[in-house]
């Protein structure tokens, strides 16, 4: 296990990522030390009541997925969290696991665990288009 980043002061405690099969190099355009700032940085400007719902960790996905795989069971986290997941996302089958997706969009959810490789390689496929061509690339 390696620690994804370090947060700021005020930021919530960011999951930790396996070195699985993720490709875990920095691109020459964005440092995973750059990246991991400007997460911090975002995260510190929010209310800390809202940061764990701001960028989706790992952790947070488990929870939903427990709430979704479990509608009966009152004893996963809170009723408010509950609540906010059954409003939120759906839990789709893909073999063995469950995925976590956006009920108003009907897209995967990517966890801040993922997104620095996702957003790095996205950016590189499209040729180093900027940013809206790098976010419409990962939105699709």
């Amino acid at each position: 296990m390696l620690t994804f980043c370090k947060p700021s002061v005020n930021a919530h405690q960011i999951a930790q990522v396996s070195t699985g099969n993720q490709d875990e190099r920095d691109w020459s355009f964005l440092s995973r030390k750059s990246f991991c700032g400007v997460v911090s940085d975002y995260l510190s400007k929010r209310h800390p009541k809202f940061r764990e719902k701001a960028l989706i960790t790992a952790t947070t996905a488990q929870g939903c997925l427990a709430v979704l795989n479990n509608p009966e069971d009152k004893t996963i986290r809170d009723a408010q969290f509950r609540y906010w997941v059954n409003q939120t996302f759906y839990a789709m089958p893909i073999g063995d696991i469950s995925v976590l997706y956006l009920l108003k969009t009907k897209k995967q959810v990517c966890y801040l665990e993922n997104m620095y490789h996702v957003i790095c390689s996205h950016h590189e496929i499209i040729g180093h288009g900027g940013r809206d061509k790098t976010a419409a690339a990962v939105s699709n």
